[in-house]
């Protein structure tokens, strides 16, 4: 297992977002017994998935590589005590496997949410819309 504690600073309007590459491969071609984890760890042992919820943030059976990218839930940021764990099982095979991590990213990013004043803005001009049109209804407008 490699472990890394993490920090999950973010300020109020920002997400976090976990990424990093991956390589995953070996000698076992015949029946892969060994497969890898990664997961949020909270110190008691526990594996946490980006939802917060117990589970994984993966789990890869079969090798192959890739770029994994998670939107983590807004209930860790700012939490302390957590570790990035990244866990290689070794089978029982006799076949070895080998596991490559690389550009491991944390960012907090600004989540999309749109101005309150773009939406005062809109509002104001549903509503006008809304009365020029029942203003020509009744006959108020010629």
């Amino acid at each position: 297992t490699l472990y890394q504690g993490i920090d999950l600073t973010a300020s109020a309007g920002e997400d976090l977002i976990l990424s990093f590459d991956w390589s995953f491969g070996g000698e076992d071609l015949i029946g892969l017994d060994e497969y890898f984890l990664v997961g949020l760890g909270d110190g008691t042992g526990d594996y946490f998935g980006a939802d917060g919820s117990l589970g994984f943030l993966m789990e890869q059976l079969v090798y192959g590589s890739g770029s994994s990218s998670f939107l983590l839930d807004p209930s860790y940021a700012n939490s302390t005590g957590w570790t990035l764990e990244f866990q290689l099982a070794a089978g029982y095979n006799g076949y070895g496997s080998y596991l490559n991590i690389d550009n491991v990213a944390l960012q907090a990013v600004s989540a999309n949410v749109p101005e309150p004043s773009v939406l005062w803005l809109l509002t104001i001009g549903l509503l006008g819309l809304s009365n020029i049109k029942r203003n020509k209804k009744l006959g108020v407008m010629k």
